[in-house]
């Protein structure tokens, strides 16, 4: 781990020594055989005639097992703006970005670094202009291609039309890393109007694309062919959408809001070096979203009425190229053809909530969905519905100012329809009950949390009892937490807490509500603190951790104990807090014993925050 503590070394020195920056993050962190150490910089200042900008973001992460694998993630801003005068200022900017991953084959490392000068132009008060030009060197799977870069962008700053707020931006930008080139444009206009605090009427428009060529292997044949490596995939990608919002007050408690949103994506995927098998296609993708809702609140009532409908279209298109015969292209457009879906979603949902009196309310929701998956393709067969159903009542008490209450009860509901008959046996009724009540205890400096949830979940196919390749089966659990925390003296504290889970799963019958365990597991972890107070900057703790969890298989109506994992240790946290400087340090040792083997292991987190 050598590489790893050099890293941390290097990042430290080099950002401490920038005493002016706005804030620091640092964070180190060992569990298990992972090791993860994350960093993040801030830097930004605006001073007369310059601007500056500095974002650094990284993250690593090793695995150690019986092999090391390293990923590696790196994001680098750097912006600098001269003012010539008002409306005039010069422009230079560094980008760099990378990625790293021994675990992937292929795509596993690529970087790009570009590095831009350019102007900014104010015509006018709240219109803004810019360009910058420069030069760029990606790498993606060992290829290094470099060439000449631009960016144009205007926006406009927040303007006032007729009580309406108006806000524009329009950016493009090409690379000509050649053999590659890759475009982006966008345009936004965002329209606004507020008539209270939570009632706003919207639209919004965008207009993008995005195109970008990748590189993947070429296997033996196109290497024969074109005596080539790596062949060229393009991606051409464009994006036109739409969102209407409008809110509107009825009356000082009544509130009416419709939503409406479309999308439009088209996608291009071009192929440099065809082949039989590698041909050009196009997507096609269609989105419809609307809705309205009803709100009514007054102060001891709330109540919200909704209805939904949403509508997803997808059709794929293959591109026939010279190489291709009749008959290949014909299976390839069948394979095409079956990913074509379209889908349909129809939603009805609802809130209330009721203050009885100051102490007491009842409340609940419902939310009912149907969906509804159609493909045209006769050699797709994942035609389907589903019916979704939630409900939750919930009951909220105040007992005094020091104990709260709160019972909920939830039943989910799901049926999935296969239309035809090669997939039907799979049709089923997923039914699940919860109930989760919970205490809250709070009397100055003791506080204590009790909950505990019940959960039934039965899956039951449809024809069970013709099919044998499916069965019917039921899990339950049983869940109780619980954490209290006192004084003990006037700087020291005691904390703990205690979490138990049974569940159990197996065979169902439904109709006569039978069942037939077959697995049983049993887990219990408990937590144990003391907390001293050294001062208002300083705070230690030191404590014990205790893991065990056990898997009991049936025979018969007994459980046998098939496996038990057990980890225990100390535990220990240093937290300091002076002004703009954090530190906290948090480390414990877990004696893991798995079968016969013992570990243990050493683990720690150290995260260090630093606001400048």
């Amino acid at each position: 781990m050598n590489r790893f503590y050099l890293k941390i070394i290097i990042f430290v020195a080099s950002t401490i020594s920038l005493m002016s920056q706005n804030s620091l993050e640092f964070k180190i962190a060992r569990e298990l055989s992972n090791f993860y150490w994350n960093g993040f910089f801030n830097f930004s200042i605006s001073k007369n005639s310059f601007e500056l900008y500095i974002y650094e973001k990284f993250s690593e992460m090793v695995v150690k097992t019986d092999r090391k694998f390293i990923r590696d993630d790196n994001d680098f801003k750097f912006k600098f703006y001269k003012g010539i005068n008002q409306r005039f200022k010069t422009a230079f900017v560094i980008n760099s970005i990378s990625f790293s991953d021994e675990k992937l084959s292929g795509f596993s490392k690529a970087s790009t670094n570009e590095i831009l000068t350019g102007a900014k132009f104010y015509p006018f008060a709240k219109f803004g202009f810019s360009f910058l030009g420069g030069y760029k060197i990606d790498n993606q799977m060992g290829q290094r291609d470099k060439g000449w870069i631009y960016q144009i962008s205007s926006d406009t700053a927040e303007l006032l039309i007729s009580n309406y707020h108006l806000k524009t931006n329009l950016n493009h930008s090409e690379d000509f890393i050649a053999p590659r080139k890759n475009v982006v444009s966008a345009l936004n206009l965002m329209l606004w109007r507020s008539f209270a605090p939570e009632v706003e009427s919207r639209v919004e428009f965008l207009a993008k694309r995005i195109k970008r060529d990748f590189y993947f292997y070429a296997d033996t044949n196109l290497q024969k062919i074109y005596n080539v490596n790596f062949n060229l995939e393009g991606r051409d990608e464009r994006t036109v959408s739409g969102l209407l919002i409008l809110g509107y007050p009825l009356s000082n408690s009544l509130i009416f809001n419709v939503n409406f949103a479309l999308n439009g994506r088209n996608i291009d995927k071009r192929i440099r070096y065809k082949t039989t098998s590698l041909y050009d296609s196009e997507i096609e993708e269609f989105n419809l979203i609307t809705g309205a809702d009803l709100s009514y609140e007054t102060r001891r009532l709330k109540l919200r009425l909704g209805i939904n409908y949403s509508e997803r279209n997808e059709v794929h298109t293959p591109q026939r190229h010279e190489l291709i015969t009749e008959s290949v292209f014909f299976r390839i457009k069948q394979n095409e053809e079956q990913k074509n879906n379209k889908s349909l979603r129809r939603i009805i949902n609802g809130d209330i909530s009721f203050n009885v009196s100051e102490d007491l309310t009842l409340g609940g929701m419902f939310y009912i969905s149907l969906f509804r998956y159609d493909t045209p393709s006769s050699l797709n067969d994942d035609d389907r519905d589903e019916l979704l159903q939630i409900f939750r009542i919930f009951l909220k008490m105040r007992f005094s100012n020091e104990i709260q209450v709160e019972l909920p009860l939830d039943l989910n509901s799901q049926h999935l329809v296969y239309i035809f008959s090669t997939r039907s046996v799979n049709n089923n009724w997923n039914r699940i009950l919860r109930f989760a009540p919970s205490v809250i205890f709070e009397s100055g400096h003791v506080r204590n949390k009790a909950s505990f949830s019940v959960l039934a979940n039965y899956i039951v196919y449809d024809f069970e009892s013709v099919a044998s390749s499916v069965k019917s089966y039921v899990f339950r659990q049983f869940y109780l937490n619980d954490s209290i925390l006192f004084p003990i003296f006037d700087k020291l504290n005691f904390e703990g807490s205690f979490q138990l889970t049974f569940s159990e799963s197996g065979r169902l019958k439904w109709k006569e509500f039978k069942e037939k365990p077959a697995l049983f597991i049993s887990i219990g972890e408990y937590n144990l603190r003391l907390n001293y107070a050294l001062n208002n900057m300083t705070r230690f703790s030191v404590g014990y951790r205790f893991f065990d969890e056990k898997r009991y298989k049936f025979v018969g109506l007994d459980k046998v104990l098939d496996s038990r994992i057990t980890a225990t240790g100390p535990t220990s946290k240093v937290e300091f807090e002076s002004g703009k400087f954090k530190l906290n340090f948090e480390g414990w040792v877990e004696r893991l014993k798995l079968g016969g083997k013992v570990n243990s292991l050493p683990n720690l987190n150290l995260n260090l925050t630093i606001n400048l």
